[in-house]
């Protein structure tokens, strides 16, 4: 991007313009009617980099030091409309701020969107940078950062016994969505299809999921029986997988209750968080990207990090070293969940 633009906008809209300009280019999609053509991208908080450096300016200097692109740089919904803008399309402008399943959300939202023919297309996921002292004191409070500074390299270490909270990362993925019979009809390399999506709120507290993973088990099942399929179709499952106590304990009992009904040997499992951190309203997106990739070279990524999974769940078979999918199973099932009690679950499929 331009250096006007680079100055103009905040890290996570500058993720968002990156990423979309790589899908529409990798979609080779021509815009004919703008109209029809939607963007959903999510972000769990918006552009703090330059909340914190105005309020700093404002207190220092006053409020002729603030500048004017201050408030359009800060609020979540500008990732979506800077990404509508360069792209130049005027249906939906849509951003799910839904924590750290906010990527999944939007991509949701676009599907449905499609689905029922409301758009054609749409460009949908999740973009977040919140790489300042004043998130990073944030989540410090919270106590849900890892304090394993000694071996920053390995901190993030999801579902294994000595984890003690997550390492925070930036970054941003986008999709663009159509139509199945439209991308087949123009030849469009397609990377897997979405077949079902659920998405749910545990309403039990504004930090911790509900202990007894009832509502999450409840949204992998509904997601799974979208897709039309059955629950041993599962070729794997994307985890949220922060590498936090509470976290990684309640997803990993909710993922035995679930896959281990009626005698079902439980899938794979990966959590791509313990290769590039806690990416938060951009987790769910990138996320969904690796497993389409995944699906598509027929290989589960590793859980790195990860030495000793925790006995409490030990029922899991987390892939610590690159795994072969079964050739016989076309799905992934990709999982997001936030404060708030925010849950969002999607199942794609290997069309290869």
């Amino acid at each position: 991007m331009d250096i006007k633009t680079v100055k103009r906008t905040s890290r996570f809209i500058q993720f968002a313009l990156a990423s979309a300009k790589m899908a529409h280019e990798d979609s080779a999609f021509t815009v004919d009617d703008r109209e029809d053509i939607g963007v959903y991208i999510g972000t769990g908080a918006g552009g703090y980099d330059i909340l914190d450096e105005s309020y700093v300016k404002f207190h220092q200097k006053g409020v002729r030091a603030v500048s004017p692109f201050s408030i359009t740089n800060i609020i979540p919904n500008m990732a979506a409309s800077n990404v509508a803008i360069s792209l130049n399309v005027h249906g939906p402008c849509v951003a799910p701020v839904a924590a750290c399943a906010s990527g999944l959300y939007a991509v949701n939202d676009a599907y449905i969107a499609i689905k029922y023919g409301k758009i054609k297309a749409a460009f949908a996921g999740g973009s977040e940078s919140t790489m300042t002292s004043f998130v990073f004191s944030g989540y410090e409070a919270l106590r849900v950062l890892s304090l394993q500074n000694d071996d920053p390299q390995s901190a993030s270490k999801p579902f294994d016994k000595n984890r003690d909270g997550f390492v925070m990362g930036e970054g941003a993925a986008t999709l663009f969505l159509e139509d199945y019979e439209s991308a087949v009809k123009r030849g469009a390399h397609v990377y897997g299809e979405i077949v079902g999506c659920c998405v749910s709120c545990d309403a039990c507290h504004i930090t911790l999921p509900d202990l007894t993973g009832k509502i999450i088990s409840k949204t992998m099942l509904s997601a799974i029986r979208q897709a039309n399929i059955d629950i041993d179709e599962i070729a794997f499952i994307n985890a949220h997988g922060t590498s936090t106590v509470i976290n990684d304990m309640v997803e990993a009992e909710s993922i035995c209750k679930t896959f281990s009904q009626n005698g079902n040997l439980i899938p794979p499992v990966t959590a791509i968080k313990s290769m590039i951190g806690h990416t938060l309203g951009a987790s769910g997106a990138i996320a969904l990207a690796a497993s389409l990739m995944s699906l598509s070279k027929k290989v589960i990524s590793p859980t790195i990090n990860t030495r000793e999974v925790d006995e409490s769940f030990r029922q899991i078979y987390l892939v610590t070293e690159g795994l072969n999918i079964d050739k016989n199973k076309k799905y992934a099932l990709t999982n997001a969940f936030g404060f708030g009690g925010h849950n969002a679950c999607i199942v794609v499929k290997d069309i290869t």
